[in-house]
C-alpha cells in the first residue's frame, strides 16, 4: 500500500494522507510510488498555489510595516495578536486560511493552545480578530488573496468586565488598611 503525505489539514492539526494500493515486487512499488506522486503534483500545478505566501511571512511584513506609520503601542499589540495566530496559522499559506480554519484556531486558543499556554479571553480573541481582519485588508489591496477569512467568523465576545476607577476615597481607604 503506497502512502503520500498531501499536507497539513490545518483545521485538525494532522496531516492528510492519500494512499493506493500496488501489488508486485519492491521495486516495483517504488515505481508506482515515483508515479503516484507524480499524478498528485500534476493535479495541484494548475493552481500554481505552492508559490503563496505564507501566513506567517506575510504577518510579519506587515507589522514591520505598520512599525513606521502606527505608535509603538499600536504595532507592538498587532505583533502579539498574530504570534497567537501564527502559532496555529503560521504555515499556512494566505489563500488556504479558511474561516473554519480560523475558527478551528480560535477554539483552541480560547482552550489554551496559546503562546503563554494559559487560555485567552473573548475580548483578547475579539481584538485578535480585529487585527487579523485588518491584516487581510491590506492582504486583498496588495494582491495576496482574492477575500478576507474574518470576514465569516464569529469573533467571540467581550468577557472582560470593564476596570472601575478607584477614585480618592478608594485610595484613602487603601493607605489606611495598609
Amino acid at each position: 500500500k503506497l502512502h503520500v503525505c498531501v499536507g497539513r489539514d490545518l483545521a485538525t492539526g494532522g496531516y492528510r494522507q492519500r494512499t493506493r494500493r500496488v501489488s508486485g515486487t519492491y521495486t516495483e512499488a517504488q515505481g508506482a510510488l515515483r508515479s503516484f506522486i507524480a499524478e498528485i503534483e500534476a493535479e495541484d500545478a494548475p493552481t500554481a498555489r505552492r508559490q503563496g505566501m505564507t501566513f506567517g511571512e506575510y504577518a510579519d511584513a506587515w507589522v514591520e510595516e505598520r512599525k513606521a506609520t502606527h505608535a509603538r503601542g499600536t504595532w507592538e499589540k498587532n505583533a502579539c495578536h498574530l504570534k497567537c495566530l501564527k502559532m496555529h496559522l503560521g504555515a499556512a499559506r494566505l489563500d488556504e486560511v479558511t474561516p473554519r480554519v480560523l475558527d478551528a484556531a480560535i477554539d483552541r486558543l480560547r482552550a489554551g493552545e496559546s503562546p503563554s499556554g494559559k487560555p485567552l479571553s473573548g475580548t483578547y480573541l475579539q481584538d485578535m480578530a480585529a487585527t487579523g481582519h485588518r491584516m487581510y485588508w491590506q492582504a486583498m489591496k496588495d494582491g495576496h488573496v482574492s477575500s478576507n477569512p474574518f470576514d465569516l467568523v464569529d469573533t467571540p465576545s467581550r468577557d472582560t468586565a470593564e476596570r472601575q476607577e478607584v477614585g480618592i476615597e478608594g485610595i484613602e481607604r487603601l493607605i489606611a488598611q495598609l
